[in-house]
């Protein structure tokens, strides 16, 4: 919990600096933009060793922090509480082989994001992670006029970084 306090300060910090809101746009847009780079192997530590670009470092890590309790460190559906959930845990480095080689990225990022009902998925165990991310941020400061905005971004950053990574680790 310690790491993520730290976390919070540095982007309290970022934000209230006179190129924050800058900073922000341009870490959400190379998210957005970002393609290409090396594949890993799923669950790989040590991302930036396997050829991983910065986006799906900063992904491998929050995933490591925040999916691999359910998901596994592999991204197999294999982590500690998989087996007491009541749902079975998907497989994720298959995403883009059951998608006809593509990777929905938008899709994903509203399943992840959590706070959009999607029709057809009915309920889930998996936390609503957009909630989560955004308290996050409004814990920094990101609060109130374009701080809401702010905090938006940062729930985006955060959720595009982990969707950077899945894609790195697919299976071929």
């Amino acid at each position: 919990m310690g790491e993520r306090h730290t976390e919070a300060q540095s982007l309290r910090r970022i934000i209230a600096g006179g190129f924050g809101r800058i900073a922000l746009i341009l870490a959400l847009g190379g998210a957005l933009v970002a393609i290409g780079g090396t594949a890993a192997g799923p669950g790989q530590l040590g991302g930036e060793a396997q050829g991983l670009d910065r986006l799906a470092v900063l992904g491998e890590r929050l995933f490591i922090d925040e999916c691999a309790v359910c998901h596994g460190i592999d991204a197999q559906g294999t982590g500690p509480l998989a087996s007491v959930l009541s749902v079975a845990v998907p497989d994720l480095t298959g995403i883009a082989e059951a998608n006809g080689g593509a990777f929905p990225a938008s899709r994903l990022h509203a399943v992840i994001d959590g706070r959009r009902p999607i029709g057809g998925h009915g309920p889930s165990e998996m936390p609503i992670w957009g909630e989560i991310f955004r308290a996050d941020a409004v814990a920094a400061g990101a609060t109130g006029g374009y701080r809401d905005l702010d905090a938006e971004l940062l729930v985006a950053g955060r959720i595009s970084a982990i969707l950077r990574f899945l894609e790195a680790v697919q299976t071929p």
